[in-house]
């Protein structure tokens, strides 16, 4: 029995599914150029901070192997596709960056882009969506297009200002029972010091 390198379920189970793409300018099929180095990249597509945490090493002798569970030829340590999906995915569905287009290459309004998708990693039919899907988009500095952040934003504030809301009804209420007991007080006081009203004339026929 060898030892597998990488090791564990997530790196066996990693996505092995691959896209080779081709950019057809306005549509134009005849003049379809397949997308490779810069203008299909993986450089980049794993975080900085990820990267730093895997090393990958020569394997020793024959007690290590690079073939998982599955009979599949796991990708190096190192590969920003193995450190991309060892990433936990924060919401649902799990979203993965596979490659970047760039080299100068912009898409237009017009332009065909066609992905040749080779299918190896299954999926169990008995789920209740079991599916695989594609996603072409803009990113920037800060990312692409996640609406698990806005919704979590939205939620958030939400209940900030419901309980917020709260607090103050709570203080108001609490204040006005003040201001109506020191009032209460503040009369019966007032009796006290007076005396009774009957006695405040100047005279007063006195039986002895």
């Amino acid at each position: 029995m060898k030892i597998i390198l990488p090791c564990g379920l997530l790196p066996n189970s990693v996505f092995n599914d691959s896209f080779a793409a081709s950019h057809c300018p306005y549509g134009n099929m005849s003049k379809c150029r397949i997308l490779s180095g810069e203008r299909w990249s993986k450089r980049d597509i794993a975080w900085a901070s990820d990267r730093s945490k895997f090393k990958d090493r020569q394997l020793q002798n024959d007690t290590e192997t690079r073939f998982g569970y599955f009979n599949y030829r796991l990708p190096d340590v190192d590969d920003p596709d193995l450190i991309v999906w060892m990433r936990p995915g924060r919401s649902r569905p799990v979203t993965k960056l596979h490659r970047r287009i760039g080299g100068g290459l912009k898409l237009r309004k017009g332009d065909v882009l066609l992905v040749n998708v080779t299918n190896r990693f299954s999926i169990d039919p008995n789920r209740k969506t079991p599916a695989k899907h594609l996603l072409i988009s803009n990113t920037n500095d800060l990312g692409g297009k996640n609406e698990f952040l806005p919704r979590m934003y939205i939620a958030v504030g939400g209940l900030g200002l419901l309980l917020s809301s709260a607090l103050f009804g709570g203080v108001f209420v609490t204040r006005r029972k003040e201001r109506t007991l020191r009032s209460r007080n503040l009369t019966n006081s007032t009796n006290s010091i007076g005396g009774d009203s009957s006695w405040a004339g100047w005279r007063h026929d006195v039986k002895h």
